[in-house]
């Protein structure tokens, strides 16, 4: 492997799986916002996240050159911390640029468990990756509403912008129903990890769920109008450990494991006969 020094010649080693520099002179890693100690296990500044997107969502007092920390979490009380890296767990967690961690799973402000995907230009996705998602991942969000994300690492990022997301709607397009896509700004919003939070946010967005079709395995979902778009959520059982007062307890829950959809012509809650002809037809076609 390279060894380089930012001062000078090259000689240094990638310690992490982020593979950034470390300065032979001084034995720091450097993060590109600032630099880590290994030996210490700490950042050696803090992150004051200045000119950072989540200050857009940060309350400030006085100094508006150091507001709070917008990412936050006091159900994780290490990310308040603002010399940690990746709340102290790098065995599962990586930091790809100093300022913040690449993470799946958090909890919203309301407690619920949500995951967030954020960019990361250094990252590859593997199949199976449970802590990534592909450039083009589709998903349901917190309002019921279905994403698709974009990314591009071949572009220029000081230039344009190298990812983002589009909201997915159906459209009527002759005898066929297509998705139509409308890009929005900022970072992608999250969706629920807990089917029962993902069920209710797609109710409160006007969707039923009906599982008639038999040709899609999972909940289903659809508008009463068509058309409407198909949703189809995939579920696992997952037990949960809870320990109060010094008493440890064990319950079920169901995580979300699986978001599909496309864009139906007829709706399975109005029109079951005519989305059922197309389904079977689509069905015969594979």
């Amino acid at each position: 492997m390279t060894n380089c020094s930012r001062a000078g010649g090259c000689e240094v080693i990638y310690p992490f799986l982020t593979r950034k520099e470390r300065d032979v002179e001084t034995g720091l890693d450097y993060f590109l916002a600032r630099y880590y100690s290994s030996t210490q296990g700490r950042f050696t500044s803090p992150d004051e996240f200045s000119n950072g997107p989540r200050e857009l969502l940060a309350v400030s007092e006085g100094n508006s050159q150091k507001p709070a920390l917008a990412y936050a979490d006091v159900f994780a009380p290490q990310s308040m911390n603002k010399y940690q890296y990746c709340l102290n767990n790098p065995f599962r967690y990586i930091d790809p640029n100093g300022h913040d961690w690449r993470i799946v799973e958090e909890k919203d402000k309301d407690g619920k468990a949500v995951r967030r995907y954020e960019w990361d230009s250094s990252y590859t996705y593997k199949e199976g990756d449970k802590n990534g998602a592909p450039a083009n991942a589709r998903y349901i969000d917190s309002q019921g509403r279905a994403i698709q994300l974009w990314g591009d690492n071949a572009k220029d990022a000081s230039k344009e912008q190298t990812h983002g997301y589009q909201v997915v709607t159906p459209e009527a397009k002759g005898e066929v129903a297509v998705e139509k896509l409308t890009n929005e700004n900022g970072e992608p919003p999250v969706t629920y990890v807990n089917v029962g939070d993902l069920h209710n946010a797609l109710t409160k967005a006007g969707y039923e769920n009906w599982n008639i079709d038999p040709f899609h395995n999972g909940d289903q979902y659809f508008k009463r109008k068509s058309p409407t778009l198909h949703i189809i959520i995939g579920s696992k059982q997952r037990i949960v450990e809870d320990n109060r007062g010094g008493v440890t307890s064990y319950r079920t829950t169901m995580d979300v494991n699986r978001m599909e959809f496309h864009a139906d012509r007829f709706s399975q809650t109005k029109d079951l006969t005519k989305h059922m002809k197309e389904a079977f037809d689509q069905w015969r076609r594979q």
